[in-house]
């Protein structure tokens, strides 16, 4: 039955219907969507810690002492030339 341009099905209107399946979807797309990025940011997380672990942790650093540092840093002063 046809009435003001809703076709009827029992005792609501497609359009009922429609916005209601719409409604479920939106919120089957918005949980699998909050679930997507939960798990990249989880992974991201995951991956960080591990590079911060192989390059960055205690463990990797060396033992400098001053004087290797000293012998790096030290910059011979050229000699002065004579003035006129």
């Amino acid at each position: 039955m046809v009435q003001n341009g809703a076709v009827e099905i029992g005792t609501t209107s497609l359009g009922d219907s429609m916005w209601k399946l719409a409604s479920k979807r939106a919120g089957d797309w918005r949980r699998h969507l909050r679930r997507s990025i939960g798990w990249m940011l989880f992974v991201k997380v995951l991956a960080l810690s591990a590079l911060w672990a192989l390059f960055f942790s205690p463990a990797q650093r060396m033992d400098i002492t001053a004087d290797q540092v000293d012998s790096q840093l030290v910059i011979e002063v050229a000699p002065e030339s004579p003035r006129d």
